[in-house]
């Protein structure tokens, strides 16, 4: 379906035109965005995405583009610094989550947010002020810190770090969720017996937590576990790792990518990065091996994975401090950066760009304080109302892969939006089903983005498609089964005979109009080599409203023997699938030739067809014993596709058998042989009742 964006929405639009030229460019992926600096003078934690285009940044530096900014700034989508942006902290922060509703949540080591109290947690408005009715406060402990925030769909958050108490409520051993309000969820009490560092959720609603623990709910869990939504231990998740586990993410197919200081995982060696299967059985072909710590990975929607951290090699490859991973583990040889010191953070912007903090202050030889942005191969994405029940956000190349995808509908030009509801996985991105989308709305596909140190911070990018009204066609054969326009798989027509007394072959197609204008102009035509061996039905009506649907009858009449190929080609005035083009194909064989040589003749192959034969193959085995006994047994044909049963039971159980009698002198024309009046026999089984019949014919 050809849709069109209004002009109210042409940000989005640009970034999806530059991600498909960008190749034009000749900017290699990993090469340092000359036009992007503004440096920090400490440690990048923490990015997240807007959707507005704007970025935060959180970390342990206290001037950030040139202005004071202790421990958060934020930049514009320009990139220049947001000077209106100042929530003044005073301590460092390590996470950052963007809510729905444009709040951001926050945590790290400070006590204080623009000179008001909010211990370790708090929310700001989205001009950076904290919001004074977000009360949380987490402590307890020798150094206590949270070290990851991870936003549910329902609005709790759950926290991760080292602390022992949340809200004055002890007993919250580095881990806990909180209501969306603040306050503590006091069913949700998971206990790690020491320093949780990443909290991640999967599409399930599951939360994998990684860091140093070896013990969590009294049951041992070393360094990763993943937890159930009410957070209790799921048990048959137990990958175990030796050392600390930093970070942990979910790819699309639900494999898990796990990172950190390990050098095992389970009894196996890998080195500081991981990919386990659902259940957590460890995937023995992913093996990069970095000589050191992971700090920070992001995932492309292509399946490749950028990893940043401590390491100068990967394999027997150097790379300083930041990689790419093929989706397989092996290193992209393509990409070639390198950092002077730590990556702490990782990040995918919506154009695919890459985002890394750390304690760097050059990086490829440029000099960069902490931040740099990466050039990157060409990010793809598509938000498409293929049907009006169906809406497609299709995400490909380097464009960051999202979860929690919801959409939703606008029908006063983006000033107040609706939950249309949320996306599933299908191949290359997410759609959502069931939906009666009217011409005049405005669809709005959102997802989180995950980044930053132990994978801790997570923002939003979003696609904006305002609807114009079309025509779409929809085609079906057989009925309720919707064809692809040009699939190279064609509609079978099975094997016939020719010939002036062959039953041709015939398929119905329908035509349906699923989009939001006429659908006009509905002329159907068919080429190819055999053209000649299919006609086609007039389609009536020619013009059919939104809904509406008609059906033409394609008839496989061949006159000589041989494989039929044809193209039929419905006209119509879709924008995108005029002509809709369906490959078609079938088998003629000469009645009287015998083209598999098994001796028996085409014809009677094609009329013993029903009982199993395959006309094209040769069933010599088969044919020689009907020739000596007359008799089919189940054992020789596995299905019978007969119209009517040869025997029906009556609600009694007893059985009826009708017998009727036809002639024929060449297995191709049959005439009725006349008895005196029908024939019918009628038994009932004895017990206990067999499970198969059979009728013989014999001589009297």
């Amino acid at each position: 379906m050809n849709m069109k964006f209004t002009p109210l929405f042409l940000r989005v639009l640009c970034l999806s035109v530059l991600a498909v030229i960008a190749p034009s460019l000749a900017v290699a992926a990993g090469e340092v965005d000359t036009d992007f600096n503004p440096g920090a003078n400490g440690r990048v934690f923490a990015i997240a995405e807007q959707t507005d285009g704007k970025t935060i940044i959180g970390g342990a530096f206290t001037n950030f583009g040139g202005a004071t900014r202790n421990y958060m700034a934020r930049l514009n989508a320009d990139d220049t610094l947001d000077a209106g942006f100042n929530p003044n902290l005073d301590d460092t922060v390590y996470s950052v989550a963007v809510q729905p509703d444009g709040k951001i949540l926050i945590g790290g080591e400070f006590a204080t947010v623009g000179g008001a109290a909010h211990v370790r947690v708090a929310r700001l408005h989205a001009d950076g002020t904290p919001d004074a009715t977000f009360n949380a406060d987490v402590g307890g402990g020798t150094f206590p810190v949270v070290y990851s925030l991870a936003l549910q769909s329902d609005g709790k958050i759950v926290v991760g770090g080292n602390f022992t108490r949340v809200n004055g409520v002890g007993g919250r051993n580095r881990i806990a969720r909180l209501n969306a309000d603040g306050t503590l969820d006091t069913i949700f009490n998971p206990d790690a017996n020491f320093t949780v560092r990443t909290t991640v959720l999967q599409a399930d609603g599951k939360i994998l937590v990684g860091g140093d623990f070896a013990v969590v709910g009294g049951v041992d869990r070393n360094r990763i576990a993943r937890l159930n939504a009410d957070g209790t231990l799921d048990t048959a998740f137990n990958p175990g790792a030796n050392s600390q586990v930093n970070g942990a993410a979910q790819q699309a197919d639900g494999k898990v990518i796990l990172w950190g200081e390990f050098t095992s995982i389970g009894t196996v060696a890998r080195s500081s990065i991981a990919r386990v299967a659902a259940d957590g059985a460890l995937e023995a072909a992913f093996a990069p091996a970095p000589n050191s710590h992971v700090r920070s990975v992001s995932i492309q929607a292509d399946g490749k994975i950028l990893i940043g951290g401590e390491f100068t090699t990967v394999g027997p490859n150097t790379r300083n401090r930041i990689a790419r991973l093929n989706a397989d583990g092996t290193l992209d040889t393509t990409f070639s950066p390198s950092a002077n010191n730590i990556v702490y953070s990782t990040s995918l912007q919506e154009d695919g760009k890459i985002l890394l903090g750390g304690s760097f202050t050059s990086v490829s030889s440029q000099p960069r304080n902490s931040i740099v942005r990466l050039s990157n191969d060409p990010a793809t994405e598509t938000l498409s109302v293929p049907v009006t029940s169906r809406v497609e956000w299709l995400r490909g190349g380097s464009s960051p892969e999202v979860t929690q995808v919801t959409f939703e509908l606008s029908a006063d030009a983006g000033a107040t939006w609706s939950l249309l509801g949320s996306g599933t996985r299908k191949a290359g991105g997410w759609e959502l089903t069931g939906q009666s989308l009217s011409s005049s709305a405005i669809i709005r596909a959102r997802g989180h983005t995950f980044g930053g140190h132990y994978n801790s911070s997570s923002g939003f990018v979003e696609t904006v498609l305002g609807l114009s009204p079309t025509a779409e066609i929809a085609v079906e054969q057989p009925l309720g089964t919707n064809l692809v326009d040009g699939d190279a798989t064609p509609i079978g027509f099975g094997t016939i005979l020719t010939g002036a007394t062959a039953t041709p072959a015939t398929r119905i197609f329908t035509i349906r109009n699923s989009g939001l204008l006429d659908l006009t102009g509905l002329a159907v035509t068919i080429d190819g080599d055999h053209a000649g061996d299919y006609s086609v039905t007039p389609v009536a009506p020619t013009t059919l409203g939104t809904g509406g649907s008609t059906e033409f009858t394609v008839t496989f009449t061949p006159t000589a023997g041989g494989s039929k190929s044809a193209t039929l080609h419905i006209a119509s005035n879709d924008s995108n699938e005029s002509p809709f083009d369906i490959k078609l194909d079938g088998r003629a064989l000469d009645p009287v030739l015998d083209d598999d040589g098994d001796g028996m003749s085409n014809a009677a192959e094609v009329f013993l067809a029903a009982s199993g034969f395959d006309p094209v193959v040769s069933s010599t085995a088969l044919i020689t014993q009907l020739k000596a006994s007359g008799v089919l047994l189940k054992s020789d044909v596995q299905t019978l596709a007969l119209t009517e049963p040869v025997l029906e039971r009556d609600a009694d159980l007893s059985f009826s058998l009708s017998i009727s009698v036809e002639q024929s002198v060449n297995l191709v024309e049959w005439l009725p042989v006349p008895v005196p009046e029908p024939v019918v026999i009628k038994f009932t089984p004895v017990a206990p009742a067999p499970l198969f019949y059979r009728v013989l014919g014999k001589k009297p």
